[in-house]
């Protein structure tokens, strides 16, 4: 990561107190090993950290009835299941204590019920429900990028929804590799509604209904959106150890996955024949109807920059400003 040639004199003679001039190190090495080079030797285990991990768990849950008269009654049910965690993520050393990131988890369930008493051999029963789940990878925790240290990467194709960060992977061959994972949110909301009427006749008990599921599955990701750098490592009798490789130019790319749909519809009618006391009957048939669709978006953002659903369209053009 030096800006000469190997030695002070260009060639294998050791630099003076077998250290690099100041003068030598590029900016961005700079920033690099006054960020994390010095805590990282601070580690009794060179490059290495035992990183923490903590899980909470908070649930709520709640339900309301109420009686219109005795022909109308009406409820809801509320259920929340929040699990915020920390943890090690990617692939890379852990060259610091604070290479971790937060894996936020949600489960929402929202259940109204309706219920209709025409006779007591003719109810009719509403059920609606609609449940939530969210998670992902947050880097809210620590927040490395390539183009904080310096270097010129275009976060153009980086989206930002839901405190999503670029992500961005360093490695020095031989000695390093960074890669804190790829920031993710999806979200999943399922709505369900079904009607059920109920017709009670001797030993029979007749059910007719229907229902609708509306499933989706919604990702964003950024892959690679803050650029990839990789380094070269000269044999440890060098006397320039690190240095990078013409190849070291970062590439960003980013990778977009969202709208994966499932709709079904379905009616059936059954009918429970109470033979005697120890013995019932249940004799149906249902009709389902499903439709489905995956929508995926290419992986390369320097092909191409349009994304799809919740994401506007983006510019084309290169990911890296090159010099």
């Amino acid at each position: 990561m030096d800006n000469g040639a190997e030695g002070s004199d260009g060639g294998n003679v050791p630099f003076a107190g077998n250290r690099i001039p100041a003068s030598r190190i590029r900016p961005f090495a700079k920033n690099f090993i006054t960020q994390y080079m010095k805590p990282a030797n601070y580690g009794t285990d060179y490059y290495r950290f035992t990183l923490p991990t903590k899980v909470d768990q908070n649930q709520l849950t709640t339900r309301v009835d109420y009686s219109i008269n005795d022909s109308n009654k009406i409820w809801f049910r509320y259920f929340l299941d929040d699990t915020p965690q920390v943890g090690p993520n990617g692939a890379g050393n852990s060259i610091d204590s604070n290479f971790v990131s937060s894996f936020p988890t949600r489960f929402q369930n929202y259940n109204l019920g309706y219920s209709k008493v025409f006779s007591p051999t003719l109810i009719n029963d509403v059920r609606i429900t609609y449940a939530r789940s969210s998670f992902g990878v947050i880097n809210d925790i620590l927040k490395f990028s390539l183009k904080d240290l310096g270097l010129p990467v275009d976060l153009t194709n980086s989206p930002s929804d839901h405190g999503l960060t670029p992500q961005s992977v360093m490695a020095v061959t031989g000695h390093l590799s960074i890669n804190i994972g790829a920031p993710t949110r999806d979200i999943m909301p399922t709505t369900h509604i079904a009607d059920t009427l109920t017709w009670m006749k001797g030993k029979h008990q007749f059910a007719f209904g229907a229902e609708v599921y509306k499933n989706r599955v919604n990702e964003i990701q950024n892959w690679l959106t803050g650029a990839t750098f990789h380094s070269t490592a000269r044999p440890a009798a060098s006397p320039r150890p690190i240095c990078c490789s013409a190849s070291s130019t970062p590439i960003a790319r980013f990778r977009v996955l969202l709208a994966a749909t499932a709709d079904t519809a379905a009616f059936f009618a059954q009918d429970d024949i109470r033979v005697n006391t120890r013995l019932t009957l249940n004799v149906g048939v249902r009709w389902i109807r499903r439709a489905c669709m995956f929508r995926r978006q290419p992986a390369d953002g320097v092909r191409s920059g349009k994304a799809i659903a919740i994401l506007p369209e983006r510019a084309h053009g290169p990911a890296v400003s090159r010099r």
